[in-house]
């Protein structure tokens, strides 16, 4: 019996179909764990680096104090008060960079580890962003009085209120606080969804 006798019509140079059913087309794969992925790799790398660089800041604050007239030291010596602290974070953000470096690289070979890690760095990467922000904002007042004794001794430099200057270093920590936090909290809410939830399942 040929295709013909049972009603169906083949093109010619085709053979009928042996089993029936619909057919099914192979999925196309979202783009998302790529595309969030190099981001997270960008910034761990750049976090990292920025870290390891920033730990040798402090190595040489002493060097640079001793170096420079007394009248220009006074920022010197005041960025020495709180280098416990700065070599401290620059540890933190090293490894808050490394531990985003390996989200990314999870994200894109789709690991379904990456989105524990990339949960883990969102909340430990927006507490050290806050941390950071008001140790900055506590050491702002001495900044502050120090700057304003470098211009007083100067008669060329500008004179700008104190008010000034203490709202535009405020702003400037808040924009900092927001971008900082910028990418964590948009990884909390993306991996929260259903329908990412629902698609990270599937991951190997």
């Amino acid at each position: 019996m040929t295709a013909e006798d049972n009603g169906l019509t083949t093109p010619q140079g085709f053979a009928p179909p042996t089993d029936a059913g619909d057919i099914v087309r192979p999925r196309r794969e979202s783009s998302w764990p790529t595309v969030i992925g190099i981001l997270a790799i960008i910034f761990g790398s750049l976090a990292a680096v920025g870290g390891l660089c920033g730990l040798f800041g402090p190595l040489f604050a002493g060097k640079m104090a001793s170096m420079v007239p007394e009248e220009a030291s006074a920022g010197l010596e005041e960025a020495q008060v709180w280098s416990a602290w700065n070599v401290i974070s620059q540890i933190l953000a090293m490894g808050l960079g490394v531990l985003c470096l390996t989200t990314g690289i999870g994200l894109v070979q789709r690991r379904l580890w990456a989105i524990g890690t990339a949960k883990v760095w969102a909340g430990l990467k927006i507490l050290f962003a806050i941390i950071t922000t008001i140790v900055a904002y506590m050491s702002l007042p001495q900044i502050l009085d120090e700057i304003s004794q470098q211009t007083a001794q100067d008669p060329n430099a500008p004179a700008l209120p104190q008010g000034v200057l203490e709202g535009a270093t405020t702003i400037g920590l808040f924009a900092f606080l927001l971008w900082a936090c910028a990418l964590p909290v948009f990884m909390l809410i993306w991996f929260s969804r259903g329908k990412i939830k629902n698609e990270i399942t599937e991951w190997s």
